[in-house]
């Protein structure tokens, strides 16, 4: 089993993620793998990133958080059956053109999987072939691995926390605590039962999925950004205003607040080195990319997605 789970999930072999956030360099071995469905304990209990450069990627995953599906604003209460549903959904599309998708449930929302028969594919035809799916069933997603077609020198990427941490612990069920696969009926699996019924996708139907999407148009910035962000804040609505004075809400990340300002800032018709300006000024309170040496670079990207036509 833990031969077939490394085949899955194996990613790339010189980095892992670890459970708290953050990398950790290394050659990537078996006893990896092993601890990670045998352990106990948080700090043997893994990451994989999808992403092997020039190679392509070993998986595909979109990511459906709960912090996106809130049932009240102020607690963390998620609407499961809207996300189950949504799930679904993506397996369906995906599905129906030969791509198999496989359903992993979360401690905070559910992944939808894909695993490329041939082991590596380009990292562009996985990517478009998950956003096509999620565009198929009018999902806006935060989050689709890999989050990029290309990875630049010496970058990472981004990795996912694996399935089934602890599930081979003597004390476990085979199932582990809140990260396991699906069955039809929509009820955890253990690893084995996992392991037995999962199905690859073939290339050429990754492929022509692939072609069913269309990268949005980028915007480019027309202007250099003000450096004097009163007279735009002046002329905001009540709603983009109280999220730039306010921040992120309890429980919400600070990444999708500043794409939701960005967003709030563009249908007001706030143009796009005036939008910069204001976004970064609320990042420099809330202190995600504030005073990284990629600050700007991180700002703009924001700016230039919700700015997409």
């Amino acid at each position: 089993m833990i031969d077939e789970f490394i085949k899955l999930f194996r990613g790339r072999g010189d980095a892992l993620g670890t459970w708290h956030g953050g990398s950790r360099r290394c050659n990537v071995i078996r006893e990896d793998f092993t601890n990670h469905l045998m352990s106990n304990n948080p700090a043997e209990w893994i990451g994989s990133y999808p992403h092997l450069g020039h190679r392509g990627v070993s998986w595909g995953c979109i990511d459906i958080d709960g912090k996106d599906f809130r049932i009240n604003d102020h607690a963390d209460e998620w609407d499961w059956p809207k996300m189950l549903d949504l799930a679904r959904n993506l397996q369906t599309a995906l599905n129906y053109k030969a791509v198999n998708a496989h359903i992993e449930q979360t401690r905070n929302g559910f992944h939808v999987w894909v695993f490329p028969e041939a082991g590596v594919v380009p990292a562009a035809t996985m990517r478009r072939a998950l956003m096509a799916a999620c565009k198929a069933c009018k999902y806006d997603p935060k989050e689709v691995n890999p989050k990029s077609e290309e990875l630049a020198p010496g970058k990472l990427g981004n990795y996912v926390r694996l399935p089934y941490y602890g599930c081979l612990h003597p004390d476990s069920d085979g199932i582990g605590a809140n990260r396991f696969f699906l069955d039809a009926d929509d009820q955890p699996t253990t690893i084995s039962t996992f392991l037995d019924t999962v199905t690859l996708t073939e290339t050429a139907a990754l492929e022509e999925v692939a072609k069913l999407w269309t990268p949005p148009t980028v915007v480019k910035f027309d202007g250099p950004p003000p450096e004097d962000v009163k007279p735009i804040l002046a002329m905001l609505d009540g709603l983009t205003y109280t999220v730039w004075k306010d921040g992120p809400l309890e429980g919400r990340d600070r990444s999708s607040t500043l794409a939701r300002l960005a967003h709030l800032l563009c249908a007001e018709g706030i143009a796009m080195p005036c939008a910069f300006s204001v976004v970064k000024d609320a990042d420099s309170r809330w202190g995600k990319f504030a005073g990284r040496a990629d600050e700007d670079e991180q700002i703009m990207n924001i700016v230039e997605r919700a700015y997409a036509e």
